[in-house]
């Protein structure tokens, strides 16, 4: 069998919504990997945000920040950030209509003042542990002028004063606007830079290794995981994912919870 790399999103997909990893998964990732193939994670979060558990599994690449950053063999082989003009444009349109935001750089995350506590409130209303919360917002730099600092990757809204049509089409063509993967509410979104997803940051991946996007597989649940599972070799949903991903993949697994890894990496013989 030709070694497969295999891209995995993270919440909801390795870590459950309250930041546990199910032992499955762990059994499934070590056993993949002893079989010689490569396990990549590919997410929405930016690098720091990628918890030490995740990357304890064995991991052998990054794709963060829905594929604006891309590690293979430990270096940075793509960074894709916002201009200048890229950065006011989002920082203002955010800070001006009053969102509850933060903006991703590699290091740490870019918010205000007054989002600061409100950032925090979704999760623990779901019952995120604290360990979960604190990968997730644990290094904040706090600043009104959010648009100066560079390096930013993208930016994240719990909750907003619109609907995510209109943010896309008032953001365009400079920017991406997708429904959060983590967030029930309606005005929640993902602001990426235009062009730029979790495919782009897997090409990347794969040209550095040399490995042919035949031999991928990609597993998803959310939102922003469709131009993975439609870019992969194999694409394969989650039993928890959004019904629209699943209509779109080659396989759906069962739930984070229910052994979905370990059953779609034993269903492809990676085991």
């Amino acid at each position: 069998m030709d070694k497969k790399v295999v891209f995995l999103d993270i919440d909801g997909t390795i870590v459950d919504f309250f930041g546990n990893i199910p032992e499955s998964t762990k059994t499934a990732i070590r056993k993949a990997r002893e079989n010689g193939h490569y396990m990549v994670v590919c997410s929405g979060r930016s690098k720091f945000q990628i918890a030490k558990e995740v990357l304890d599994l064995g991991i052998d690449g990054i794709v963060a920040a829905a594929g604006a950053y891309v590690e293979y063999e430990g270096k940075v082989v793509y960074h894709k950030c916002m201009t200048k003009e890229q950065r006011e444009k989002l920082g203002h349109y955010l800070k001006d209509n009053n969102f509850i935001f933060s903006i991703q750089t590699d290091t740490r995350l870019i918010t205000t003042e007054n989002c600061k506590e409100k950032l925090t409130e979704g999760f623990v209303k779901a019952g995120a542990s604290k360990k979960h919360i604190e990968n997730t917002f644990g290094k904040m730099e706090i600043r009104e002028d959010v648009w100066t600092p560079d390096n930013q990757e993208k930016a994240v809204y719990q909750t907003g004063p619109f609907p995510g049509d209109k943010v896309a089409a008032d953001l365009a063509p400079d920017f991406e606007n997708t429904p959060l993967s983590y967030n029930n509410q309606k005005n929640g979104g993902e602001i990426t830079i235009a062009g730029v997803n979790k495919a782009i940051g897997m090409r990347e991946f794969l040209k550095a290794a040399q490995v042919s996007v035949v031999n991928s597989v990609a597993v998803g649940d959310g939102p922003n995981d469709f131009e993975m599972i439609e870019f992969a070799g194999t694409g394969i949903a989650m039993g928890n994912a959004i019904p629209d991903l699943k209509d779109k993949a080659d396989i759906v697994t069962t739930d984070i919870n229910n052994d979905g890894i370990y059953n779609a990496f034993e269903k492809l013989g990676l085991l």
